[in-house]
């Protein structure tokens, strides 16, 4: 059996799989000659990392949600290859895409468009352990659109309110419905206001 803690990074896996399966921690242990106290505190450590990632509603915190979810412990890196961007993993970043591609062709050009952290918690749910930053990276390369020019700059608090509208389109019980959006912004709070009508 080995000692408590010090695992590899496969068997850690392993057991969330088996865990995600309906596996019980002392079947778990045994199977894989883990102590059982360590099954324990790995399927908690997820448990917390998919309470967070539910909860999350920020992009940074969603982020933050999915890397600990993933990089549950610290380990050389430096020599490592990319082991995580698999075939299965291309395929379905590739489905995506075009299920992205078909959608626009629905509802039109949109700001709605599906994000490297969408695609990102899609394929963790799905079982994949990759990371937010290698999926930023091809997902970006299957794009390969011209994105807008964005040149961050900073505001005193109470200086700034932006403001925006623009037109959404949404399918609802199969139906492809117009609606409208008002965003309020204050750049220096990170504050939104946001407020959906039909007309």
């Amino acid at each position: 059996m080995e000692a408590r803690g010090v695992i590899s990074r496969m068997k850690h896996f392993e057991v969330i799989s088996r865990y995600r399966q309906g596996e019980s921690y002392r079947h778990i242990a045994r199977e894989l000659g883990i102590n059982r106290k360590t099954v324990t505190s790995i399927c908690s450590k997820y448990k917390e990392g998919l309470r967070a990632l539910e909860t999350s509603t920020h992009e940074k915190e969603v982020e933050k949600a999915t890397e600990a979810l993933v990089l549950t412990r610290s380990y050389d890196s430096s020599k490592r290859e990319n082991r995580t961007y698999t075939q299965e993993v291309e395929r379905r970043m590739k489905e995506l895409n075009q299920e992205e591609l078909i959608k626009n062709k629905r509802l039109g050009t949109h700001k709605q468009a599906l994000t490297a952290i969408a695609v990102h918690v899609i394929l963790i749910h799905e079982g994949h352990s990759i990371g937010y930053r290698t999926v930023a990276h091809y997902w970006r390369q299957f794009k390969e659109k011209t994105k807008e020019a964005f040149i961050r700059q900073e505001y005193p608090l109470g200086y700034r309110l932006e403001f925006d509208f623009g037109e959404v389109k949404l399918e609802i019980a199969g139906k492809v419905r117009t609606y409208y959006l008002a965003v309020l912004t204050c750049p220096a709070s990170d504050f939104y206001w946001a407020y959906l009508y039909t007309n």
